[in-house]
């Protein structure tokens, strides 16, 4: 057993094997990383119950350090925040300015892990976050950057920013 156990398995209970495990702090990292291993997964909160972040000998890409959130452009009401806030601590920082992502999920849940599986609220009406989604930025396999719009159907409401995505939410 390595002391990366609790980085084999996430909320379905399997169990696989991560070769290694990093914290990366910024996208730079994030790239490296990927630009040098074929064998990754991404990781956020490990919360998700399908099995979706199970290691096979992999190096695990553990986001939870990329958790900052910028300014609020209440203006505009947009934030900018990193893939591995939960939405939990989103929206305790959201909660001053009148704001909140209205996704009831379980509140450890990181937003890059919830764009990572369409996450559907736990709530009717409230639908997925792709309902949400405007723009993402995406780091593809050789690790190079790439800025992708997404639009949506007049759901401009809120938009957040990660690494590498940005998500559009209602008031």
């Amino acid at each position: 057993m390595n002391d990366h156990t609790c980085y084999n398995t996430d909320g379905s209970g399997i169990i696989g094997n991560a070769s290694r495990v990093i914290f990366p702090k910024n996208n730079e990292e994030v790239q490296k990383a990927v630009s040098t291993n074929n064998n990754i997964v991404p990781r956020g909160a490990g919360t998700n119950l399908m099995g979706s972040v199970i290691p096979d000998n992999s190096l695990v890409i553990c986001m939870k350090k990329m958790n900052l959130v910028g300014q609020l452009d209440k203006r505009n009401q947009i934030v900018y925040t990193e893939p591995g806030i939960t939405i939990k601590e989103l929206n305790e920082k959201l909660k001053s300015a009148g704001f909140e992502l209205p996704l009831f999920t379980n509140n450890e849940s990181t937003l890059g892990g919830m764009v990572a599986r369409n996450e559907l609220s736990d709530l009717s009406g409230y639908g997925h976050i792709k309902d949400y989604l405007e723009e993402v930025d995406l780091i593809n396999s050789r690790g190079e950057l790439f800025l992708k719009i997404i639009m949506i159907k007049d759901k401009i409401v809120y938009k957040i920013r990660f690494i590498y995505k940005i998500i559009n939410w209602r008031q």
